[in-house]
């Protein structure tokens, strides 16, 4: 994944745009995009290659996303 700006900076972004668009409909390219981020910052926290910015960043995204992904989920 190329990323434009640091992790933390990536992650912040991340998470204001859920954060704003929280209620709202989101392109799946947009949800895509920031599961992947997840997983490359995930990534990159295995190898020691984060701040604990960064992790606190992650587990914010990663709750935010959660919610996106089951309120995506069909039902049963």
């Amino acid at each position: 994944m190329e990323l434009h700006g640091s992790l933390s900076e990536n992650l912040s972004a991340a998470l204001k745009s859920m954060r704003r668009l929280k209620g709202h409909p989101v392109h799946a390219d947009t949800i895509d995009y920031w599961y992947s981020l997840v997983t490359h910052v995930r990534g990159m926290v295995r190898k020691g290659h984060s701040s604990p910015e960064v992790k606190n960043l992650l587990a914010a995204v990663s709750l935010e996303l959660a919610g996106r992904l089951e309120a995506r989920a069909p039902t049963t």
